[in-house]
Formats: C-alpha cells, structure tokens, sequence
C-alpha cells in the first residue's frame, strides 16, 4: 500500500510545474561617444598692488610741484638757496586688465543597452487545470495517509483521551 501512495504522490506532482515567463530581448544601437573641447579666452581684471616708496633731492633749482595718480612731488628752496625736492608714491590697488584661458571639456557616452522585458500573460487552460488540481493533490496525499497510518492514529488517539 506504500508503494501505491508514492505512486500516487510522484504522478500527481507531475502534474504540476514550474515555468519562466517568456523573455524579449529589445536590439539596441550603436555606442556613440561625443567629445566637444572648448577653449575661451576671458579678460578677467587683476589688482596690482603699488608699494609706497619715497624719495628726496636737494638741488639748487627753482620752485615745483607734481601729482600723479601714483605719486606726488613738493619741491622748495631752502634759505640756503638749495632746493628740497619730496616724492612720494600713494598707496593703493591699480585694476589691470589681464587675459584668462579657459579650457573646457565635454562628453557625452551613449552606450548600447540590452533591455529585457518581461511578459506576463494568462496560463492557458492546462497551466490552469496544473494550478488548481495542487490542492486536490494535498488532500488525496492526507486521505491516504490517514488510510495508511489508521491503527496507529486511533491507537494515539485513545492513549491521549
């Protein structure tokens, strides 16, 4: 009677199976690589620091005055008959235009991808009976266990009650 039930048990599970869903496999393009190398030239301002300096002369000479944006100049004779000439230069930051490269480079990858895409479609009609005989399988394996294994079952049933 054993041998009946594993019998029993294998066609039945044969019955049953397990199944992937069917793949497509989309085609892709090509791999195309865009390298685009960008120089610009820019003028950018820089400040160029001036550092203050002095210097004086005594001259026999007349009387004189100069100022610049960088510097000013006093100059008078001395009772002597020498002139004093003072320079002095004004510190400050003077903007100079400078010029400034830049160099820039841009890519773009575009690389070929496989795409799967999977389909889910209905179980036809055996797929469907495989499907909703398991449970009818379950309960003829336990009909037949119980069958198999009565004297034992009722005898452990009367030692627990």
């Amino acid at each position: 009677m054993k041998t009946n039930v594993f019998t029993v048990f294998i066609s039945l599970m044969a019955l049953i199976s397990c199944r992937s869903p069917q793949q497509t496999v989309i085609p892709t393009e090509k791999i195309e690589t865009k390298v685009e190398r960008v120089i610009e030239v820019r003028w950018d301002t820089a400040y160029i620091e001036v550092p203050a300096q002095s210097a004086e002369i005594t001259t026999p000479d007349s009387v004189s005055h100069l100022e610049t944006d960088f510097a000013t100049s006093d100059a008078r004779i001395n009772p002597d008959g020498t002139l004093f000439h003072n320079l002095l230069n004004k510190p400050q930051e003077r903007p100079t235009v400078v010029p400034t490269t830049i160099q820039r480079v841009d890519s773009i990858v575009e690389r070929e991808v496989p795409v799967v895409v999977y389909k889910n479609k209905p179980p036809n009609n055996w797929e469907q009976f495989k499907i909703d005989s398991f449970w009818w399988l379950i309960g003829t394996m336990a009909a037949l266990f119980v069958i198999n294994f009565r004297k034992p079952i009722l005898s452990l049933i009367k030692k627990i009650l």
